[in-house]
């Protein structure tokens, strides 16, 4: 009997131990399935409201659909001596291509390569990129006139230079012209060998890098090339001189010249032609490619697919927040990750882009990038043509005034869409006598419509423009918009804000040609704009009229009835009264809910028009302001609602509904935690429930083991 404590309290301590191995396991378990959930889609959690932490539902619905790889590269370099800045730089950037990789495991890869460290995998990348087909087929060109070089050119120039200075060698000792004659030519001939050994030279230098450089080499070519068969050419002129002179220069040297010719005459003709089939020759998107990757330290981001890639610049993705200062460090850069990589794959991965044609009647270009060197201002869509670029649009401008064809596009486009500005009334010239020359004809209607065929797509741009002689001018599209489509543009109106101060009685508060608070219709292009500040200028009001047949009509954007939006038929009146204590409306004048936005549909046409004048203008869409932030001061726009209401509007007129709001940036103001979501729910529940029971659980089995 002596035996059996000892026994139980063996049996204790191997329940004791069971206990605690099982709990390890346990715990080992539930820390190994966490971090395997966490590095899959559905175990990330996203709490904020914003989704700082979550790519964008359009550039989620863009990841969803690629039936391709995608390889995305940081190349953010590291480095024991880096500043705190690049850290913050390179994490999150490498956090946020993880959130690409775990979107869509399948199609997209994501690799941090350190190109102060890695030069292997570096080197590897180029050789990559190099071996592109596309690539390839791009530089056959190029490699073609540099075989040239190298296996017919380099010899013949090689030959005749060598010829040529001996005969000069053999002239012995000259005098006067004939002296000065020949020592130019052998002059110029030591610098042609000079030349035409380090253009070989550094062809193979430029052809030997990771990434060979063909375009670099052509370039080199065709300097070498003009040179020569430009100096040839003056001793061939020098020779017909010279041939009118023979009492003047020995019979060798006149041979020389006179004869030279019969010598250079066709190696010049085949330079010549190289050279023009250089200037030829398409820019190597590889060159580019490799430049933007040539130093170890740029911070640039890859974007691969099987057939060919883009480089995001550090720029691009971390722009200065004041352009002026060119942006110190972190706190004075934002960050535009999603938006760059997003339109880098969009842009990779459509093979086909649609086309945006700005069209205007005279007046100055609407999309030209100006230059500020030669006082060029740029167009008032500058900066919404390179928002349009990003989001795959190729973009174009059709002046009416000066052609009644549309712009070439090259490649064809998978559809056209058309921005229809109104024609801007000419100024006043008091130089000019007699009638002039309308801004708008019917004709260029007539070739407008014959363009955009039997199913146009087109965004037309309307609202309140004052007259050249005062007044409101006329919308020239008014009788197509109300005959075609329903649409009543009453551009001789204008929406005006005046407060009221006492019954009958109101004052300016603000701009009153501004209008601020729109409401959104529940439609594709304008689901996402309740959110969004948006100013519409110059608003003139819409009538929907009887509808014509197989035509619907969508209400886009419209202002609520209130006591201080009164639609006006003369503004100058109002402007007039500013100097009284107070204003009257004028007889006629009412206030109302005003629709200034609205699309149609008719079979396969599509037409969108906001009767607001310059809505969508780089002045007012891409306006930006310091704003401060979780993050700390940043820029942010002004006016998104304005921009996303323009492009959203194109993806409509394109039946891509899918792509609108695509990596459009985050609302830092709302970086908070959900409350109630379903994510956090989740959290909650397993910590509070899930979790506990389970310890319960198997603290339950132990205890009952023990009891055994």
């Amino acid at each position: 009997m002596a035996v059996e404590p000892n026994h139980q309290y063996q049996k204790s301590n191997w329940l004791v131990g069971l206990n605690v191995v099982l709990m390890v396991v346990l715990a080992v378990a539930l820390v190994a399935g966490s971090q395997w959930l966490g590095l899959t889609r559905m175990g990330r959690v996203d709490v904020t409201s914003s989704g700082i932490n979550s790519l964008t539902e359009p550039t989620q619905a863009l990841l969803n659909g690629i039936d391709q790889k995608i390889k995305l590269t940081s190349l953010y370099f590291k480095t024991d001596i880096e500043d705190k800045d690049q850290d913050r730089y390179r994490s999150a950037v490498n956090d946020l291509l993880e959130l690409y990789s775990v979107s869509n495991r399948s199609q997209i890869e994501f690799e941090s390569i350190n190109p102060l460290q890695d030069h292997e995998k570096r080197s590897a990348v180029l050789k990559r990129l190099a071996d592109r087909s596309l690539y390839k087929e791009q530089a056959s060109g190029h490699v073609e006139i540099i075989d040239r070089f190298q296996n017919e050119f380099l010899e013949r120039i090689t030959k005749l230079l060598s010829e040529d200075l001996s005969q000069i060698e053999s002239f012995g000792k000259l005098a006067g012209t004939a002296d000065r004659l020949a020592n130019e030519v052998k002059g110029l001939f030591d610098e042609f060998g000079r030349d035409v050994k380090a253009a070989d030279q550094q062809i193979k230098d430029a052809l030997a890098s990771d990434v060979p450089s063909h375009g670099a080499a052509t370039n080199r070519l065709r300097q070498s090339y003009t040179m020569i068969s430009k100096n040839l050419g003056n001793i061939v002129a020098v020779g017909a001189q010279v041939s009118q002179k023979p009492d003047e220069f020995p019979p060798p040297v006149m041979q020389f010249f006179v004869d030279s010719g019969s010598r250079y005459n066709q190696l010049i003709e085949d330079l010549k032609a190289q050279e023009a089939a250089i200037s030829e020759l398409p820019t190597l998107d590889i060159d580019q490619i490799a430049r933007d990757l040539v130093s170890a330290t740029s911070n640039p981001i890859l974007v691969e697919t099987e057939e060919k890639a883009e480089v995001i610049p550090f720029r691009q993705v971390w722009p200065a927040v004041n352009e002026q200062s060119g942006g110190g460090g972190f706190e004075e850069r934002r960050f535009q990750g999603e938006q760059t990589v997003t339109s880098a794959i969009l842009q990779l991965t459509q093979n086909v882009k649609p086309a945006v044609v700005f069209v205007r009647h005279g007046g100055a270009p609407m999309i030209a990038s100006g230059n500020a060197m030669m006082q060029q201002p740029a167009g008032s869509f500058a900066q919404m043509r390179t928002q349009l670029e990003d989001a795959n649009f190729s973009v174009h401008e059709w002046d009416l005034a000066t052609s009644m064809e549309p712009p070439a596009i090259d490649p064809p486009a998978s559809r056209t869409i058309f921005v229809i500005d109104r024609p801007t009334p000419p100024r006043d010239n008091p130089f000019q006598q007699g009638p002039k020359d309308p801004v708008f004809t019917p004709d260029k209607l007539d070739a407008l419509k014959k363009v955009m065929g039997d199913a146009p797509r087109a965004l037309f741009l309307g609202g309140y423009l004052p007259g050249a002689m005062g007044g409101a001018a006329p919308n020239e599209y008014a009788d197509y918009l109300k005959d075609e489509w329903g649409i009543e543009a009453e551009d001789d109106r204008a929406l005006i804000f005046i407060e009221p101060m006492e019954p009958g009685k109101y004052r300016f508060v603000r701009d009153p040609l501004k209008m601020f608070d729109a409401s959104f219709g529940d439609h594709p292009i304008t689901n996402s704009l309740s959110a969004m500040r948006a100013m519409f200028p110059l608003i003139a009001p819409i009538s929907l009229t009887e509808t014509p047949e197989n035509v619907t009509h969508h209400k886009l954007a419209w202002m609520d009835r209130s006591d201080s939006i009164w639609s006006v038929a003369d503004i100058q009146s109002y402007f007039d009264q500013q100097a009284n204590e107070y204003m009257v409306p004028a007889d006629g004048d009412f206030p109302g809910e005003f629709l200034f936005g609205v699309a149609a549909e008719k079979g396969e046409s599509k037409i969108v028009l906001i009767n607001a004048t310059q809505f969508a203008t780089d002045r007012i869409a891409q306006a930006r302001q310091l704003a401060a932030t979780p993050q700390g001061l940043t820029v942010v726009p002004v006016n998104p609602g304005n921009t996303a209401l323009f492009i959203n509007a194109l993806h409509w007129l394109n039946d891509n509904t899918e792509w609108m709001n695509l990596g459009s940036p985050i609302d830092y103001s709302t970086l908070n935690i959900k409350k109630g979501a379903t994510s956090t729910l989740a959290v909650q529940v397993f910590a509070t429930a899930v979790w506990p029971l389970l310890a319960a659980v198997c603290g339950l089995g132990v205890y009952l083991a023990r009891r055994r």
